[in-house]
């Protein structure tokens, strides 16, 4: 009975591996009883499926899956501030505004919003802005990076301080087949850069939401 049990769902796991890709199932052969015939742990299990030899008898590593975090980020370019998120925030608004070609479309402040359903968020917001003219060339590429579009700067707050993320425009490129030449996509990417690092305005007492947060409680 404990073979046929086992047969059977050793026959399972076949059929979803072709259907998903082995992959997706490599952190769920202990569920299946292979390993209650053999006393072999998942630890050992992974290191011997992973672990190849050289013709020179030298071990190596296979391909590490990547994590749900590393799978996250793939795309991202991520830039880290000193500054408040309120600061950052201000600053790549007025570096939008002062640009004639840029169009600030809206901001989210999502802990905004999480305050409104009783909820806590630590600082986070969005800011939603694009160059009709560059945009406009990509969509009549493909019209499906509109899906990505206008550009986004992601502020937030986190350990390390004050993040901003956005989208990388070599990996929207690939992502949706663009044709765009390398010199479209780095003047895209040399203006996200810019507005990531935007400076933000300091003033003899401080930063401008110092100073802002100071008279208001004077």
């Amino acid at each position: 009975m404990q073979s046929e049990r086992s047969r059977t769902r050793r026959d399972a796991l076949a059929l979803a591996g072709a259907l998903f890709g082995t992959t997706a199932l490599a952190g769920c052969t202990g569920a299946v009883g292979d390993q209650e015939s053999t006393g072999t742990s998942t630890a050992e299990t992974g290191a011997t499926a992973t672990d190849e030899s050289t013709p020179d008898g030298e071990a190596t590593d296979g391909d590490e899956t990547p994590t749900p975090t590393e799978l996250a980020m793939d795309g991202l370019v991520t830039v880290e501030r000193e500054e408040s998120v309120a600061d950052v925030v201000t600053a790549i608004s007025s570096a939008i505004e002062a640009n004639e070609n840029l169009n600030l479309m809206t901001t989210v402040d999502h802990a905004e919003n999480a305050a409104t359903v009783d909820q806590s968020l630590p600082p986070t917001t969005l800011l939603l802005f694009g160059n009709p003219g560059l945009g406009t060339q990509l969509m009549n590429d493909q019209r499906t990076v509109a899906i990505d579009l206008p550009q986004k700067l992601l502020v937030f707050a986190d350990e390390a301080g004050t993040t901003v993320v956005y989208n990388d425009p070599a990996y929207l490129a690939r992502r949706h087949g663009l044709t765009a030449s390398d010199e479209v996509l780095d003047t895209i990417s040399g203006a996200l850069d810019m507005l990531a690092n935007a400076p933000v305005e300091q003033t003899e007492t401080g930063s401008a939401t110092e100073t802002d947060t100071a008279n208001e409680t004077e």
